[in-house]
């Protein structure tokens, strides 16, 4: 994880939550050292509140998560990355 932040910006009437979360995933080969893939994952949510509640900067951060890890989970360059990688039980 690089970055896991929640900043509140206070208005006059409401607030602003901006969630931010931040992977950088690297793959390298085992037998070689050599680079498969460096990338950073970025996930930002933004949140209005008017009256702000205890579970604000909850669902704030969580949305952010859940925006990260989809760009991971469907990520094509990262399961090539992975297929280059012969199965533990074969080295």
């Amino acid at each position: 994880m690089e970055d896991f932040r929640l900043d509140v910006l206070r208005g006059y009437k409401n607030s602003q939550l901006v969630g931010k979360v931040v992977l950088a995933v690297m793959v390298t080969d085992a037998r070689t050292g050599g680079m498969l893939l460096a990338r950073r994952y970025v996930g930002v949510h933004r949140r209005d509140a008017a009256d702000e509640t205890d579970r604000d900067p909850r669902q704030t951060m969580d949305t952010a998560l859940a925006r990260v890890m989809h760009d991971l989970a469907t990520d094509p360059d990262l399961v090539r990355a992975f297929a280059g990688i012969a199965p533990a039980a074969a080295r």
